[in-house]
């Protein structure tokens, strides 16, 4: 049994074998548009965290290779500590042409980009313009930039230069011109070979860098980028990215028509569909058990079902149920005994753990009874086919959180009353079962 999930490792003859949530024909739409249209154009892919993005581009990466479409992939959370994201993005891309052509050819792209990187870098401070719109250079303003070379050039810090030189690898040359660039850009593609496909910039992780950094990136990306046969490609959480938004420009702003300047195309992680549930999370749950290599769990049926019902309910992502899932099998190794007779109220509240960590702590200490717990957590919309199902956790549930006096009115043969098994071993009070199984819930981390 593995306590830790391996990493994925992406089949580069068969991207897609992992493809447990059959998203290929998804990606397949998505190469087809990137290979038929003409414009430049940005697109963005929307999801919560967790949803397996990243896992989803990465595969989508190889099939386009597949398809001789360049493409570059760039973690911008990993890079939001580099003052200017054109840095960012001219850095990742000069490392895939360097790989891809000749070195003479790819010399002459870091040098002309170098040059703009310190042009822009110094201008913007000359003019002192915000930092959430430094990107906005238009074609009108480029003579105002090769007006003030001289004072450019004299101006850059030692220190900055040697950022830059050191990102970029080369040297300082006199070209003073964002057309020079774009046209550089805008003939990579048929340098490395591919003149009837564009370069995808495959940006990730855009939602969790800091807002500053975020929307500097999407101005840079309009602004600088916006070239033919260049195509980005922004994985994001876009309601995070609202609030990015908000945070600069005020709660007032209305964030999705702000987005909509910078994007062209918008799209979502499709689900797998059965009936009326999102089978997402019982494909998952059922792929833990391999992944952890859990042979011996009795408790396999139960855990599925539970975390199937109380995973849509709550519309865990896939990530929130990796950590749900971690905290029952760090449970199961270190318990060894009577673990059955709980596992039904550990699976519930090791859920709002993840989900409601506020919650949990008052359930804890015994400050929600269940009339709240219930309300705060939407049980009552449950339909009658789950509610049957999750009885026992339910019944659990309220016998660890009904007020004495809801308690003291049940009738002897209620099913809750008859959870006071638990206390038959160890003389506890019912009400503090869920602090019991916290202790054991929280003696190991993995993080």
């Amino acid at each position: 049994m593995k306590l830790i999930i391996p990493p994925l490792e992406i089949n580069p003859d068969n991207p897609f074998k992992e493809d447990i949530f059959k998203r290929k024909p998804f990606a397949e739409s998505l190469t087809n548009l990137v290979k038929k249209s003409d414009d430049e154009f940005v697109i963005s892919l929307d999801g919560q965290w967790g949803e397996g993005k990243t896992t989803f581009v990465k595969m989508w990466q190889v099939m386009l290779k597949e398809n001789d479409i360049p493409n570059v992939y760039i973690d911008a959370f990993a890079n939001d500590h580099i003052d200017d994201p054109f840095i960012t993005v001219v850095s990742a891309i000069i490392a895939y042409v360097d790989k891809k052509i000749p070195k003479d050819k790819s010399k002459n792209f870091m040098e002309k980009s170098k040059k703009i990187g310190v042009q822009l870098m110094s201008w913007t401070a000359k003019a002192a313009i915000k930092t959430a719109t430094l990107g906005v250079i238009k074609d009108s303003e480029i003579e105002e930039l090769v007006a003030i070379k001289d004072d450019i050039i004299k101006g850059v810090d030692g220190v900055l230069e040697g950022i830059i030189e050191e990102k970029l690898k080369s040297h300082i040359v006199d070209i003073n011109s964002l057309k020079v660039f774009k046209e550089l850009l805008s003939r990579l593609p048929s340098q490395l070979g591919k003149s009837d496909k564009p370069l995808v910039i495959v940006l990730d992780e855009l939602d969790r860098c800091r807002p500053t950094y975020a929307l500097e990136m999407l101005e840079k990306i309009k602004h600088l980028f916006s070239i033919k046969n260049v195509v980005f490609f922004l994985v994001m959480n876009k309601e995070q990215m609202g609030e990015s938004v908000k945070c600069i420009y005020g709660q007032s702003i209305d964030a999705n028509t702000y987005l909509q300047k910078f994007i062209n195309v918008e799209t979502k992680l499709p689900y797998f569909k059965d009936f009326e549930y999102r089978q997402d999370i019982s494909i998952y749950c059922k792929k833990l058990f391999e992944l952890h290599e859990v042979k011996d769990w009795g408790q396999q049926f139960i855990i599925e079902e539970s975390l199937e019902i109380l995973g849509n309910h709550f519309n865990l992502s896939l990530r929130q149920l990796e950590r749900v899932f971690t905290s029952l099998l760090m449970f199961h190794l270190s318990e060894d005994q009577n673990e059955s007779a709980v596992i039904h109220l550990v699976i519930f509240i090791a859920i709002v753990k993840v989900i409601k960590p506020k919650l949990y702590n008052r359930m804890v200490l015994k400050k929600v009874e269940y009339n709240e717990l219930a309300k705060e957590l939407k049980l009552s919309n449950l339909d009658k086919e789950n509610s049957e199902k999750l009885e026992h956790s339910l019944c659990f549930l309220k016998y660890t959180t009904l007020s004495d006096k809801e308690y003291n009115d049940l009738s002897t043969d209620s099913p809750i009353k008859k959870c006071n098994f638990f206390n038959k071993c160890i003389s506890h009070n019912r009400k503090d079962w869920i602090a019991i199984l916290n202790e054991n819930l929280n003696i190991f981390r993995l993080w």
